[in-house]
């Protein structure tokens, strides 16, 4: 999962009569690497296309509910059950990311019963650096500091009335996103529009999850059993900006003006974990205050 990453801002506006940008111009945000990987494009680099993005009004914020659990974790596939529920009765605006991670990491320990190792890097951080973290099953709602002791931190049964005032506050910043995947190389190309509706502060950055639908795997029971077949969903499996993300380029970030940023990155190989094919992954796109790690706002993208 620890993929080597680029991922850079293109800071050339594109002329609206152009559908093809030849070598675009990059500003670098990374070190040392310069550009795109084009080696991940199984092409001419010039002849690389960088998607356009059309207006969007999206008024209302999306919620992301991130569902913190473990395979060792009986009471966690009903938490579980219930993220599921809230996201098809809230179709396009709640998304889950199920996050393995606890501070003591118990729950997420392998063994001979439970081989498959779930964890991220930036989900143990999350655990470990927002306060207030309690345990499995926990989960955030779009990371409000109205849960545990005022933490981000809920217990599955608030989601719900937690989420129904998330849904009614007002959008700060629009997002749409594209991708350019290529199964020779594995590469994925991710194109990210933001568009600014209200004043951001510069505490503000942009996080991308990477997200298996379903993964089949063991997850221990309330009943003392292990069901070998279990059916783990929107399981994060990599950040590919890295755990806190991108800061926002504010500087250029205009009310109502577009800013863009470009990212590519190898995917896992699907012929080594079939889990990894493009029709079981999608990208949770979020824009977070790093200050209060509040989300103000979500969307999402399958591959």
């Amino acid at each position: 999962m620890k993929n080597k990453i680029s991922l850079f801002l293109l800071s050339a506006l594109l002329l609206s009569a152009c559908d093809k940008i030849e070598h675009p111009v990059i500003e670098q945000i990374s070190t040392g690497i310069d550009g795109l990987d084009y080696s991940l494009f199984p092409g001419d680099p010039g002849s690389y296309i960088v998607p356009e993005f059309t207006p969007s009004s999206n008024a209302m914020r999306n919620v992301l509910l991130e569902d913190y659990t473990g395979h060792k974790c009986t009471n966690c596939p009903s938490a579980s059950q219930n993220a599921a529920n809230l996201a098809a009765n809230n179709p396009g605006r709640v998304f889950v990311a199920a996050i393995h991670a606890s501070t003591s990491g118990n729950f997420q320990a392998l063994d001979a019963e439970h081989p498959t190792d779930f964890t991220t890097s930036a989900g143990d951080a999350y655990a470990t650096d927002m306060p207030g973290f309690f345990g499995n099953p926990s989960g955030t709602i779009n990371r409000r500091s109205m849960g545990i002791s005022e933490s981000v931190w809920y217990l599955d049964f608030q989601w719900q009335s937690e989420l129904a005032l998330e849904l009614q506050e007002p959008n700060a910043i629009n997002l749409q996103v594209a991708t350019n995947y290529y199964p020779e190389t594995n590469g994925l190309f991710i194109h990210i529009d933001t568009e600014l509706k209200s004043a951001l502060n510069e505490n503000h950055r942009l996080v991308i999850y990477l997200i298996r639908d379903l993964v089949i795997s063991a997850q221990s029971l309330n009943d003392g059993t292990v069901d070998e077949e279990y059916e783990q969903e929107h399981v994060l499996s990599a950040n590919i900006n890295g755990t806190w993300g991108t800061a926002l380029r504010l500087d250029t970030l205009a009310l109502n003006e577009s800013v863009q940023y470009h990212y590519s990155y190898a995917l896992p190989d699907p012929n080594v974990d079939p889990t990894y094919a493009s029709a079981n992954l999608k990208l949770l796109v979020y824009v977070i205050d790093r200050e209060t790690y509040r989300v103000v706002q979500v969307i999402e993208k399958h591959i």
